[in-house]
């Protein structure tokens, strides 16, 4: 069986969701927190998850919470809080299959399989995305609109609906993507956020960064969701495109967040492309308006050995590949998490230690490039804001004067 870009096009991928998932529902369509509906008869509460798909509201019995993912059966109409809502009175218990028939190495590379101007490093990057799903990970990156940063993320969300993406992301948006269970979230543009915005973020980014195991909301915004939400198996992919001029701000900027904001999550620059050509070279023009029983059973096939390396990734790399050693240590602890963890997905994907080593220097020059060039364009702004300001120092001057 041959993959083939186009497989993988978003409107084929969103036919065939709306086809697999009718009517099936995950804990990240769990909208807010538990409510109780009081019985009129018999003056008793019962409780109940709300949860939301395709713009329609839903409850579900707690008891059923356990159950998911399911299918709903039956559901009836009611009433409640100005809304219309389906209180769903009949499920069926729905798993997702898992089935190896691919190999990891030819898992990654049907997965996507692009034209892309730099291929070593959008095989590493689909690598680092992949454990990103299965593991626990912080990461974030740098390139040129049109690269795909985002791509592989926008195509597990369609197949595997627990990873959710997001455009400069206000801080309730954040909070649900969290409570939504969630194992990716992948956040676009950070920096160009305001203030205010900026510090929710930064919380965020200083808590799960630390890998630690929960999340305390600020409770004046909640949004309607828990005051705490469990980070265990979250990770965060961050987005964002190089700057077009030395005036606007980056992620590593001290005044846009923290020093530690930027130790605690691992940074990539993704060569290829400018601002006016894209390193990924597929068109996907396309006008895709249906979808085949073949592409449903190949995606269907790709799906279950996501499954597969999703619950079998640890087990599967060897203990010899355990022993190939590393050729960077990092003395901060949580970017040296963040490279062993990528590492051991670059192991599993290799067959030989030489091969490994080739793919652990493409990710350390993925590193070894952001460091330089954030370096480089702060010299540069420094500079700049340097000139600009003995330029207007003589002009002030000149104007005391004349007072």
């Amino acid at each position: 069986m041959k993959y083939t870009s186009s497989l993988y096009h978003y409107s084929r991928l969103s036919l065939y969701n709306s086809k697999k998932y009718d009517k099936i529902f995950l804990e990240t369509h769990i909208s807010s927190d538990e409510i109780a509906l009081k019985d009129p008869d018999t003056d008793e509460h019962n409780y109940y998850f709300p949860l939301k798909k395709n713009k329609v509201n839903y409850l579900l019995p707690t008891d059923w919470k356990a159950d998911l993912p399911l299918k709903v059966t039956e559901s009836v109409k009611i009433p409640f809080r100005n809304k219309g809502y389906h209180l769903i009175v009949g499920i069926k218990s729905v798993s997702f299959s898992s089935e190896k028939t691919m190999t990891y190495k030819e898992y990654i590379n049907n997965f996507l399989p692009y034209n892309h101007e730099n291929p070593n490093e959008w095989t590493v990057w689909k690598i680092i995305t992949d454990v990103a799903y299965r593991n626990r990970i912080n990461i974030r990156a740098i390139s040129y609109p049109g690269w795909g940063k985002d791509s592989p993320l926008m195509v597990l969300s369609l197949i595997r609906m627990d990873v959710a993406t997001a455009d400069k992301p206000s801080y309730p948006k954040l909070k649900y993507m969290i409570c939504a269970k969630n194992k990716v979230i992948g956040l676009n543009e950070i920096q160009a956020l305001d203030s205010e915005e900026k510090k929710n973020i930064s919380k965020f980014y200083e808590t799960v960064g630390a890998f630690e195991p929960t999340l305390v909301f600020d409770k004046r915004a909640t949004g309607g969701t828990s005051e705490s939400a469990e980070l265990e198996n979250l990770s965060s992919m961050t987005f964002y495109n190089f700057p077009k001029s030395e005036n606007e701000r980056i992620f590593d900027d001290p005044e846009v967040f923290h020093p530690k904001v930027m130790s605690r999550i691992f940074p990539l620059l993704l060569t290829g492309g400018t601002h006016k050509v894209t390193a990924m070279k597929e068109s996907f023009s396309e006008n895709v308006r249906d979808i085949t029983k073949d592409e449903i059973n190949d995606i269907n096939i790709f799906t279950k050995n996501n499954k597969y390396w999703e619950d079998n990734g640890a087990s599967e790399l060897s203990d010899v590949k355990k022993t190939w050693k590393l050729n960077r240590k990092f003395n901060n602890n949580r970017w040296e998490r963040n490279y062993v963890t990528i590492c051991d997905g670059l192991k599993l994907y290799s067959d030989t230690e030489e091969e490994f080593h080739k793919w652990e220097t493409v990710l350390l020059n993925m590193h070894n490039n952001y460091q330089d060039f954030v370096e480089q364009f702060l010299e540069k702004q420094s500079m700049n804001e340097e000139v600009q300001s003995a330029l207007i120092e003589p002009s002030d001057k000149k104007g005391d004067s004349k007072k």
